[in-house]
């Protein structure tokens, strides 16, 4: 049953026939405004704080999702490293072969070969430069490999503090209400 403001002003008007004007108002500032069932029991309070340990371990194990999920960046960068690695051990040896064909070339005709010489240094010229452009290009790939992971931070950073403000205005809001339950309570104690 709702207790109405009528049914509520009928209980003060019986209560002041039968106990008196002051003690039927003391009587009535003793009822809650909407009734029993809007005050919190310890029982509600027990549930609150098992609801509250419940959210919590779910924000702990979104946490603990982000680790294998930095491991598994860490792990492509490496597995990247390693293939650039290759790429260019290749490349080296291929260029150690082409210096060894040269250098036999080279010991077998001599004199009569020098213009070939000179073609060669051209060409090796030539590696050393198209060397340089893939260092240059490789650079900048680091240097936006860099700026993804600086942003992946960043982006990480922003959820986390977003959602660490939100978990202490919340653990505020409950203290609050917390204390305001204490408060009336010891009022109700005095009283």
């Amino acid at each position: 049953m709702t207790i109405t403001e009528e049914s509520r002003h009928h209980l003060v008007s019986k209560a002041q026939e039968v106990l008196g004007t002051e003690a039927a108002m003391t009587l009535a500032e003793h009822l809650p405004p909407g009734g029993w069932a809007d005050v919190a029991t310890r029982h509600d309070l027990d549930a609150l704080e098992i609801r509250m340990d419940l959210r919590f371990d779910v924000i702990g194990e979104r946490f603990k999702g982000l680790d294998p999920k930095f491991d598994s960046i860490d792990e492509r960068f490496t597995h990247a490293d390693e293939r650039f690695d290759e790429r260019f051990k290749s490349l080296d040896l291929r260029f150690d072969a082409l210096d060894e064909r040269f250098s036999h070339v080279d010991g077998r005709f001599g004199e009569r070969f020098k213009s070939l010489d000179l073609r060669f240094d051209a060409l090796d010229e030539r590696f050393r430069n198209v060397d340089g452009r893939f260092d240059e290009r490789f650079k900048g790939q680091d240097f936006k490999m860099e700026a993804m992971e600086h942003r992946l931070t960043g982006v990480i950073y922003q959820s986390a503090t977003a959602q660490t403000r939100a978990f202490i205005m919340a653990l505020i809001s409950t203290l609050i209400a917390f204390s305001g339950i204490g408060l009336a309570a010891v009022q109700l104690a005095l009283r």
